[in-house]
């Protein structure tokens, strides 16, 4: 069976308890995970491959791309979100986000047992307190701002379905305090914990393909 490749992101901005993370929810009639709560992403395409170029992570640029398009935000533009390019094509916008500045956190690999597998890479992404966002109506139906606590607080609730990746690194965040005490675990590889588990939960199985779909 093949697996698509796909990228998603954590975004998360400045709050007074803290930061916050954006998640999404899903139309119930959604291909896929259909009604939960999850993090802006979706699969790498062709153009992704292409503005990473040969030394690029393609992963990152698509992080970037789809949330633009599901969420209007520019993750990593010099400027905040602004009406004038929410309303217009990602291009106009793309030459001037830098992708590269995307932290990895994990990568995430869909169990055989569900009809659409997906090899997932996820990224941490800072913005400034005041972005904001708007759903495209189509991938996302609703969106929230919240502290990891306080989104592992609905999950618990039974308020948002969310799926164990989701959950995990829900978890992960909810470690720390700050955005910046987040930034320098990342970097300094205090996530493992979470990489090894995603390597026990959704392995990659031996022999099988990945392929890029829009």
């Amino acid at each position: 069976m093949s697996l698509r490749h796909a990228a998603t992101v954590c975004v998360v901005r400045p709050a007074e308890a803290g930061f916050q993370v954006l998640l999404g929810k899903r139309g119930k009639t959604a291909s896929f995970v259909g009604g939960a709560h999850v993090f802006p992403g979706g699969a790498v395409d062709e153009i992704d491959v292409v503005r990473a170029g040969p030394a690029g992570d393609p992963g990152a640029y698509a992080a970037v791309r789809e949330t633009f398009e599901e969420m209007s935000i520019a993750l990593t533009h010099p400027q905040e979100s602004r009406d004038e390019y929410r309303s217009g094509e990602f291009d106009h916008v793309a030459g001037a986000t830098d992708p590269s500045q995307l932290l990895y956190l994990s990568t995430w690999v869909t169990p055989a047992f569900l009809p659409i597998r997906f090899d997932t890479r996820f990224y941490l992404c800072a913005v400034a307190m005041s972005t904001t966002e708007m759903m495209d109506g189509y991938e996302f139906v609703s969106s929230d701002w919240a502290t990891p606590a306080e989104a592992l607080e609905n999950i618990a609730r039974g308020l948002w379905l969310c799926v164990s990746p989701t959950v995990a690194h829900l978890n992960y965040l909810s470690a720390f305090g700050t955005i910046d005490a987040l930034v320098e675990g990342v970097r300094s590889h205090q996530h493992r914990d979470l990489i090894d588990q995603f390597a026990i939960e959704g392995h990659r199985p031996e022999g099988a393909k990945t392929e890029l779909h829009s």
